[in-house]
C-alpha cells in the first residue's frame, strides 16, 4: 500500500483533476468574460506543473513504465499541456484513475488523516487554493461597473490574497458593489479559518519535539522504577530465606 504522503499526494491531484474538469467546462461551454478565462489559464498552469510532478512519479514508480505509458502515461502526460482545451477533456481519464486507485472515499479519509498534522495541513492547502481560485474568479464576475477598482487578474488575485490574509497589499484594489463586499467579509472569515490552521502547524512543528522527549523520559523513569521495584522484591526474597 503506498506511503501516507504518497496518498496525500494523489489527494492533492484528484481534487486538482476535478477543479479543471469544472475549469475546462467553464471555458468552453460558458464562455465567461477575457479576463476571467486569462485567470483561470494562470491558474490552469499552476495545475499542470502538479500533473508533470505526479506523471513524472507514477512512470518512476511503475514496475512496468511501458505499460503505464501505453494504458495511462500518454493521456496523463497529454493532459497535463496548458491552454489547449480539447487536450484538458484528457483529465477525466485522470480523475477515474485516481479513483479507481483510491478505491472508496473512507479509506481516502482513513489514510489522509492517520497522520493528522501533515492530512488536515493537506486539507487546509487546498482550501487555500480552491477558495483563491473561487473569490478571484467571482470577484471578476461582480465587479464589472466603471467605478470598479477590480478590472484584471491581477487585481483580482491582490485583492483575494489580501481578503484572505487580512493584509493591505491589495492597494486601492477593493470592491465597489455590495456584492462584492460580502463577498470580501465571507472570504475575510474563510481565510483566518485556513490561516490559523497554518499558524497551528507551525506552532507544532516547535512544541512537538519537546512533547516527544517528554514522552520518552517519563518512559524511561517507568523503567527505572520497574527495576528498582524488582530490587525491592528480590531484598524481601532473600530477607524472607534467611
Amino acid at each position: 500500500m503506498p506511503s501516507n504522503r504518497v496518498i496525500q499526494f494523489q489527494t492533492v491531484v484528484l481534487v486538482l483533476s476535478v477543479y479543471s474538469l469544472v475549469a475546462v467546462f467553464v471555458q468552453e461551454v460558458l464562455k465567461p468574460a477575457a479576463a476571467v478565462c486569462r485567470l483561470l489559464d494562470g491558474f490552469d498552469f499552476v495545475v499542470c506543473a502538479v500533473f508533470i510532478a505526479d506523471f513524472i512519479y507514477q512512470i518512476m514508480a511503475s514496475k512496468n513504465r511501458l505499460q503505464y505509458l501505453l494504458r495511462w502515461g500518454w493521456i496523463d502526460l497529454v493532459s497535463s499541456i496548458p491552454a489547449i482545451g480539447f487536450l484538458r477533456w484528457g483529465r477525466l481519464a485522470r480523475t477515474l484513475r485516481l479513483l479507481r486507485l483510491m478505491k472508496s472515499f473512507r479509506m481516502l479519509i482513513n489514510v489522509l488523516f492517520k497522520d493528522k498534522a501533515s492530512g488536515t495541513l493537506v486539507t487546509a492547502g487546498l482550501g487555500c487554493f480552491l477558495l483563491l481560485i473561487l473569490s478571484s474568479t467571482l470577484i471578476l464576475s461582480i465587479e464589472t461597473t466603471p467605478q470598479s477598482h477590480i478590472r484584471t487578474s491581477v487585481d483580482a488575485l491582490l485583492w483575494a490574497f489580501s481578503a484572505m490574509s487580512s493584509s493591505a497589499i491589495a492597494g486601492d484594489a477593493y470592491p465597489v458593489t455590495s456584492l462584492g463586499k460580502i463577498l470580501s467579509i465571507l472570504l475575510l472569515i474563510a481565510g483566518m479559518g485556513l490561516f490559523s490552521t497554518f499558524t497551528a502547524f507551525m506552532a507544532g512543528l516547535f512544541i512537538g519535539p519537546s512533547q516527544d522527549i517528554e514522552a520518552s523520559d517519563i518512559k524511561e523513569i517507568k523503567e527505572k522504577l520497574g527495576e528498582l521495584n524488582d530490587k525491592i522484591e528480590r531484598l524481601r526474597v532473600d530477607k524472607a530465606v534467611e
